[in-house]
């Protein structure tokens, strides 16, 4: 008898059960020396990134003609090495090592952990660490995220949803955390997670519950275009609200949703008064901004005005500030009311859950004049000098004529006096007399003490007005009477 010869060769194969690996050890033994036994040692990997070994296993196979050996329920995808001896009571022979990889299976359980955003509240990331490297099983790829949708009572599932989530490297190692949102995540809500972890042939089972509420956070800053300024009048302001904008609840149910009217002169923008102007804001009408000449903001939206923007299938959705004609002083509820002219004024879009509120703010606009409308105006203004100048003109006129009519007379007052006896048909008609009458025209005497003459007999007639002349003979009859006077 003599030592145990070498080992011709050795092999391993990968082996699978089920959820189960392996490895297979057959050999070929050398000479026969005498009664043989082998010595089979099992060495595991210490970690994926190093190359250095540990004992896991040794196991003896007694004759000569034995040469098989089974090592069950070893780590998937993981390294191995095997040494195989043989011995005889003379001695032992020359080791024979070998290494295998086995086969993969499913992955063991992952951890997590769950973070929800301090200001987007459906912002809620999950971060996933891969399986200790023992577990792993093969080459992690992806998750597969349940999230289970917990009723009010925070207890029954509402609904299951499956999101799957790849490993950002696919790589053996190192197998660095992933980091995901979760999608379909609803505010105000509490959520139950669980994760499987996915090799690149097996699916691990879900780990246990990770519970979380997704509270309500401040609404998100409204955009600069939320409120745009459409026309105004002298009354009104129309406005169009990106609908959009205003009635998303992602951040937690809206309770307060309104447009104010704010005169720059109002207290909607009185700093380190915040929570005091919303509630006067809210609660102040029209009544009261007109009794107040406008210096106090006030709603100029119904309450339900967000379940009206809700319906609408529009993303922008015009409103009209001050449409209501009916408006009283003195009414104790809500109404659009017409606005002053000629105010300046600031329309402000406030929106509160129950984390805060948001507001904004558009520029400052005006109400037009009141009875703005500048051609009517100059046409009213055209038409009332065209007036005054039309009777400028006839009053000139009227005056010039009379200033005519004056000197005319003047001018026949101061005609002399013609002799009518010798007068011919050219003097009547010269002088107006035609067919026998005429009407003289006679001169109070300017002497009337001093004896008349021939040529003075007919200034010494009182007043023409007392004598009608109708005729020459009745003329020269006159003539006779004042003479014999």
């Amino acid at each position: 008898m003599t030592a145990a010869s070498n080992l011709i060769s050795v092999s391993l194969n990968a082996t699978r059960d089920a959820d189960k690996v392996g490895l297979n050890v057959t050999w070929i033994p050398g000479r026969f020396t005498g009664p043989t036994n082998y010595t089979v040692k099992l060495e595991e990997k210490i970690s994926l990134s190093s190359d250095s070994y540990t004992a896991k296993d040794t196991k003896e196979v007694v004759g000569y003609d034995k040469n098989f050996f089974n090592f069950p329920e070893l780590l998937g995808y993981w390294d191995y090495k095997v040494t195989v001896t043989a011995n005889t009571s003379e001695g032992q022979s020359s080791p024979k090592v070998e290494s295998k990889k086995t086969f993969m299976k499913p992955p063991g359980l992952a951890t997590f952990n769950i973070t929800v955003d301090p200001i987007v509240a459906t912002k809620v990331t999950i971060s996933i660490n891969c399986p200790e490297e023992k577990e792993r099983n093969g080459i992690i790829v992806k998750y597969t995220v349940k999230k289970i949708l917990l009723r009010a009572d925070g207890n029954d599932p509402d609904m299951i949803l499956f999101q799957s989530i790849d490993r950002t490297q696919e790589s053996e190692n190192p197998c660095e955390v992933t980091k995901q949102l979760l999608t379909d995540v609803r505010v105000e809500r509490n959520y139950s997670v669980e994760v499987a972890t996915i090799n690149k042939e097996f699916s691990g089972v879900f780990s246990g519950g990770y519970n979380f509420y997704v509270p309500v956070k401040l609404p998100f800053p409204l955009a600069t275009d939320t409120v745009k300024m459409l026309s105004t009048s002298e009354t009104k302001l129309e406005v169009t609200i990106c609908r959009d904008c205003v009635a998303s609840e992602t951040q937690g149910r809206i309770q307060i949703l309104l447009l104010a009217v704010c005169s720059v002169y109002s207290n909607c923008f009185h700093s380190g008064k915040r929570k005091r102007s919303i509630e006067a804001i809210i609660n102040s009408t029209w009544s009261e901004a007109k009794k107040s000449g406008f210096t106090i903001g006030y709603r100029t939206t119904p309450l339900d005005w967000l379940n009206q923007l809700r319906v609408s299938q529009d993303r922008f959705v015009n409103y009209i500030i001050g449409r209501d004609t009916t408006c009283e002083i003195g009414d104790t509820g809500y109404c659009n009311g017409p606005l002053p002219s000629s105010t300046k004024f600031k329309i402000l879009v406030l929106e509160c859950n129950s984390a805060g509120c948001v507001s904004l703010s558009s520029e400052t606009v005006a109400t037009k004049d009141e009875e703005a409308n500048y051609t009517a105006l100059a046409v009213g203004l055209s038409l009332g000098l065209l007036c005054i100048i039309i009777i400028s003109i006839v009053a000139v006129v009227c005056i010039k004529r009379h200033h005519r009519n004056k000197k005319s007379e003047a001018m026949r007052r101061q005609a002399p006096l013609y002799n009518t006896l010798n007068r011919t048909f050219q003097d009547d008609h010269l002088y107006g007399i035609a067919n026998d009458k005429m009407t003289p025209v006679i001169r109070e005497p300017e002497h009337v003490n001093q004896p008349a003459s021939n040529e003075d007999v007919y200034q010494e007639i009182p007043d023409s007005k007392n004598y009608q002349v109708t005729s020459v003979d009745d003329y020269q009859n006159s003539i006779s009477a004042v003479k014999s006077k």
